[in-house]
């Protein structure tokens, strides 16, 4: 066996931003079978978590912990446990863990955050209950100058709001009415926050983050009547909340409970709706911190679909082969946001050139947008298309794309298997309903058969219909997705019904001369 050791040299830093570096070591004469052995010291206060899997499979895994506090308790991540063996041990300070074979982490599409389902060690507190430890969470929060004090402030804004909702008495109207006040008063700096220190002052300068914005929201709602509480959050890129610890929360937002219904607010957000969080803040449970000491986990994901409803009519030319006809579109909830954030950057003329680009041989014309600052209402797309090179022509028969242009081409979900949840950020509905003008002198040959497709007690499903007449032809789609996080046992169905979407969008309409 040759050894070959790392010398001062190949160890060198590397400035990422600000105070955090990067330490690199180069591995001289390193062979196909050769074996790394890396053993290096972390210097900090405090070690409560330590990563298991890394980017590369780990042969054989030895985790030591010394001087091991009675208060210490050692839990594995419950997303993804592993295989370890707790080995015993003469000394009661010392804890050894040992593994075999780790895999190494495998990045995936739809996954809300691969950090939540990576191999971990935590160095916990023991010896106390679980419902203990999010009461006294919650009592750190209500106890806190930044949090639960700051809802005691005086009515500073009493005179504004007194003479919004005078002439109100529809409960659900009145928290609207609030609601649309704060957003539009206040402007957002970007950053979560999770504490307020002066929700006067913020009030008073108009500007803020997250938890300025939406504690302000809370304490005028409270001082109007309803029953509305801080709601703090783990976003998605900071991980799933699994333990009862302020840290592993970065964002606060107001529940407001009306009977039985509880809405999710957040002030802060330009194109948001009301009962409506951003799609990073719905992860997993967030905690409702009441004024009496007590704390409700509550779902931070929406059950409210998001609808994508297009509607085309189309006219074949069978003497240049294109196909020509008119749009209109229909987003709501989710969707709707997302296009106006992204409008907002472009101009009408600009996104039009994208959606040209994302296909070819197509020319958009009179594209017009409705609706895009009206929040409350869907966003309303319409244009007129050609789409050339559309009809293929096999011996006198003429072959169309049943969705021209738009469907689905590929699937997504090309893994064998699935290891992680998939995340589809809220449920939607994709709906497409196109008519085809018949061309003189023609008739249908073949349609494509109509399906159904659904799994595990409509989790997901599609449905499809092509039908025709003497003188059009009818498509229709519908793909619904009814949850936000679809659990990995259930991606095989998942799976076979995008297959069918895209096999569906790849069949041809036949016509033939009459």
């Amino acid at each position: 066996i040759q050894k070959t050791h790392v010398t001062k040299e190949s160890i060198f830093k590397e400035n990422v931003f600000g105070d955090y570096d990067i330490t690199k070591i180069t591995f001289p004469n390193v062979k196909k079978g050769s074996v790394i052995e890396l053993s290096y010291k972390v210097d900090i206060g405090r070690l409560d978590v330590f990563s298991i899997q890394k980017q590369i499979p780990i042969k054989n895994f030895r985790f030591v912990v010394q001087n091991v506090q009675s208060w210490m308790e050692f839990k594995q991540n419950p997303n993804f446990p592993l295989q370890l063996i707790e080995e015993e041990q003469d000394k009661k300070k010392l804890v050894v863990y040992t593994g075999k074979d780790i895999p190494a982490i495998e990045a995936a599409p739809y996954v809300n955050n691969m950090n939540n389902y990576k191999g971990k060690i935590y160095i916990k507190y023991k010896n106390e209950k679980e419902d203990e430890k999010w009461g006294q969470l919650t009592n750190s929060f209500n106890r806190a100058y930044w949090f639960g004090r700051q809802l005691e402030s005086k009515p500073f804004f009493k005179s504004d709001i007194k003479n919004l909702i005078k002439d109100r008495t529809d409960s659900l109207a009145m928290a609207k009415d609030i609601y649309d006040f704060v957003k539009n008063r206040m402007v957002y700096n970007n950053r979560y926050g999770l504490r307020t220190y002066d929700l006067k002052e913020v009030y008073k300068t108009k500007n803020g983050d997250k938890a300025d914005i939406n504690m302000l929201l809370t304490i005028i709602l409270r001082w109007a009547g309803f029953e509305a509480n801080p709601m703090v959050i783990g976003c998605k890129h900071k991980g799933e909340v699994l333990f009862a610890e302020i840290r592993s929360f970065n964002a606060t937002v107001a529940a407001l409970q009306l009977d039985d219904e509880f809405y999710l607010l957040d002030a802060s957000e330009r194109f948001g709706n009301f009962g409506q969080i951003p799609v990073d803040l719905m992860n997993g449970y967030g905690l409702i911190i009441r004024d009496d000491g007590t704390s409700i986990s509550f779902p931070t994901e929406t059950k409210v679909h998001s609808v994508s409803r297009s509607s085309i009519s189309a006219v074949l030319d069978v003497t240049t082969n294109a196909i020509s006809g008119t749009s209109k579109s229909q987003l709501t909830n989710y969707l709707a946001w997302e296009y106006r954030a992204a409008a907002k950057e472009e101009d009408t003329e600009n996104i039009a050139e994208v959606l040209e680009a994302g296909y070819d041989l197509l020319t958009i014309k009179n594209f017009t947008e409705k609706d895009l600052k009206d929040i409350q209402k869907p966003v309303v797309i319409t244009y007129d298309f050609t789409y050339e090179d559309a009809i293929e022509d096999i011996n006198g028969d003429l072959y169309v794309a049943p969705f021209l242009f738009l469907g689905k081409t590929e699937n997504e979900f090309k893994e064998e298997k699935r290891l992680y949840p998939i995340d589809m950020e809220y449920p939607y509905v994709e709906n497409y309903s196109i008519n085809f003008e018949i061309p003189e002198g023609y008739k249908v040959l073949s349609l494509p058969k109509g399906k159904k497709v659904s799994f595990d007690n409509e989790m997901a499903a599609l449905s499809y219909i092509c039908s025709a007449s003497n003188t059009n032809i009818q498509v229709g789609l519908t793909v619904k997705i009814n949850y936000s996080l679809i659990p990995a046992e259930f991606y095989g169905g998942l799976q076979s019904l995008f297959a069918e979407y895209v096999e569906i969008t790849k069949s041809k309409i036949v016509l033939t001369k009459t």
